[in-house]
């Protein structure tokens, strides 16, 4: 997050919390994991409040200047997730938690989130720390560990490409070896490039990452690394998870897009499709079976069901198609093999944000 508030909203200590609960909502988010909140203990009670209804969140515990330092969060979408038996543990203050609770039925869930140091000198001790704390409260293994880790494994990780420290690179590995997690987004996309941070001088890594346990990697899908409405200089990773056994759940029914109550045309085409079932009621005999009021009625919700459809198209795809050609094109440029020695084509890409 890059603090709780932001320049570019309200000002307030809590300015990007609005934003937060939009995008939750949104993107029907049932977990957030939130890094760099630097939000206080007052401060996550106030927004607690203020969004009683919607989320409960779970702060890190810190130290005795809160607002100063890191801090990371979890945000639990009430909509969505059961928030009744959660459990949090401090591993690392204001650095790293660990959230259990029931996703479904008798499906536990365990988590952790993690704002790693940012002097990989620091990293084994870290990493050794973290695990050592897991142990300690005999927590059972994270089916995910998540966050802002400040270090990456592999050169396909950074552009231009190069190994990051590797007594940090051994640390992580170790930790995460010991909890059975893998790097599930490498392994479906082993050649695949994507970053999550650009630095100042273009240099352009995959810093914020989805470590899952191995068991459940055919249960994950739609991996995402995109720009959030959040305000930060990080993209958000998001993915979705689909236990055995879960319930299919088809698409919503197709609802009026609110832009069309002013199409002109359409109220014209409607208002006289309505004069006409008027007078095609009123003409109806009693013997009449076929058509009915009933069946005149459904013939007319179908035409201007399908006349709103047909002006729909020429508005929302437009943006649908940006949308996914800018997405296609940002795509093609992380995969070009001038990242790695042209300073330009890295600006470029990233500032290609959708």
């Amino acid at each position: 997050m890059k603090g709780c508030s932001s320049p570019l909203l309200e000002p307030g200590p809590t300015s990007k919390w609005t934003t937060v609960m939009r995008t939750l909502r949104e993107q029907k988010l049932g977990i957030l994991a939130l890094q760099e909140t630097h939000l206080s203990d007052d401060l996550a009670a106030q927004v607690s409040a203020l969004h009683y209804h919607r989320i409960t969140m779970f702060n890190s515990l810190g130290i005795n200047n809160p607002t100063g330092s890191a801090r990371v969060a979890f945000v639990i979408n009430k909509e969505v997730v059961n928030v009744n038996n959660i459990s949090m543990h401090t591993l690392i203050l204001d650095r790293a938690i660990y959230l259990s609770l029931k996703w479904q039925r008798d499906i536990d869930l365990k988590l952790i989130n993690v704002y790693a140091l940012n002097d990989p000198l620091q990293h084994p001790h870290f990493w050794a720390n973290l695990e050592y704390q897991w142990r300690a409260l005999h927590l059972p293994k994270p089916d995910f560990m998540m966050g802002h880790f400040n270090l990456t494994e592999d050169p396909i990780d950074r552009a231009p490409a190069r190994t990051d420290n590797q007594n940090a690179i051994q640390a992580l590995r170790t930790c995460h070896h010991t909890q059975d997690l893998q790097n599930s987004w490498c392994h479906n996309f082993p050649s695949e490039h994507t970053f999550t941070f650009t630095t100042a001088g273009h240099t352009m890594l995959r810093l914020d990452r989805i470590y899952t346990q191995k068991d459940i990697k055919d249960n994950i899908s739609n991996w995402s690394h995109d720009t959030s409405s959040i305000p930060s200089n990080h993209k958000m990773v998001s993915l979705r998870l689909s236990p055995t056994g879960t319930p299919f759940i088809s698409k919503d029914r197709w609802s009026w897009p609110l832009g069309l109550l002013h199409d002109k045309e359409l109220n014209k085409f409607i208002l006289n499709l309505g004069c006409n079932l008027q007078c095609n009621m009123k003409n109806l005999t009693k013997d009449d079976h076929t058509p009915n009021q009933q069946t005149l009625w459904q013939d007319f919700k179908d035409k201007i069901r399908r006349e709103a459809i047909k002006a729909t198209k020429p508005q929302i795809p437009k943006i649908t198609q940006q949308i996914t050609a800018l997405k296609k094109d940002l795509k093609e440029l992380c995969q070009q093999g001038t990242l790695d020695t042209s300073p330009s084509a890295r600006s470029n890409t990233w500032k290609k944000k959708v």
